[in-house]
């Protein structure tokens, strides 16, 4: 069997994409694409610390075209993933997971998709919470990378709205006051 590579990063927008266009269409399969999206990254959350000391990450990964199995991405040289496995913004990767997972619930009320993933949601927001410079509340895009990116920093402050209503929801008290 040969199997096609390819390249696969959390920062995107396919999921909330895929909620969108069953918002739009009401075709059950894009919401179901949707809830794989977050199956799928939930399932290759760094549950521990990253290389770059960061907890809740998601590396980029591909999937080799020998084996079909999905392994982490390395980079080249160049970068701040350089030597390695890595990922585009560890202030901002979770926090789409996250919100496509919020908008998800909402449209289905499936309270035991969020409690599955309680855990995940709570290295999500370490992962967020890593990366806030205190002296201004602004987030660095990456331990290696440490710039402000207005764009990052809108997606973390909106999508931080997300993982608050999860954790209402989950009655997680502290954890909405965090």
């Amino acid at each position: 069997t040969t199997f096609r590579e390819g390249f696969m990063t959390t920062y995107c927008f396919g999921g909330t994409a895929l909620i969108k266009a069953y918002q739009m269409r009401g075709k059950e399969e894009y919401l179901d694409g949707a809830k794989r999206f977050v199956d799928f990254w939930m399932f290759y959350q760094n549950k521990a610390s990253d290389r770059f000391g960061v907890i809740g990450t998601f590396y980029d990964k591909y999937i080799d075209n020998k084996t079909g199995k999905i392994k982490d991405f390395y980079y080249d040289e160049t970068g701040s993933n350089k030597g390695g496995p890595g990922y585009d913004a560890s202030d901002a990767d979770g926090p789409t997971i996250a919100w496509t997972a919020w908008e998800y619930y909402k449209l289905t009320g499936e309270r035991k998709f969020l409690e599955k993933y309680k855990e995940n949601f709570k290295l999500i927001l370490k992962s967020m919470q890593a990366t806030v410079d205190p002296n201004d509340s602004l987030t660095w895009c990456h331990p290696n990378w440490q710039v402000k990116y207005l764009m990052d920093v809108c997606e973390v402050w909106a999508f931080l709205n997300s993982l608050e209503k999860i954790f209402g929801e989950l009655e997680e008290k502290q954890l909405v006051a965090d």
